[in-house]
């Protein structure tokens, strides 16, 4: 009875071990073709990036709007990935 026992816990252990094999996937690695230009004798790629707008700092009314306005900032940016 005892043999039978652990021949059927070898038996769980290797299905389990198994089943962690087969969940994983397999990695998509893709390849990113950019546009690219000729100079001096070296292909250059060629991405066009979206402009950056800076704005200056902040300035508050009182402290209370500051409060408000950096609480709803902390909020926003703990909710923000659950919304994409």
């Amino acid at each position: 009875m005892i043999k039978a026992a652990g021949n059927i816990a070898i038996i769980t252990v290797m299905v389990f071990a198994m089943q962690n094999v087969a969940a994983q996937t397999p990695s998509n690695d893709s390849l990113h073709l950019y546009p690219s230009i000729l100079l001096d004798g070296e292909y250059v790629p060629h991405i066009k990036i979206e402009d950056v707008v800076k704005v200056g700092k902040r300035r508050f009314k009182n402290r209370r709007s500051m409060n408000q306005y950096y609480r709803m900032i902390y909020n926003l940016k703990k909710t923000y990935p659950y919304a994409q």
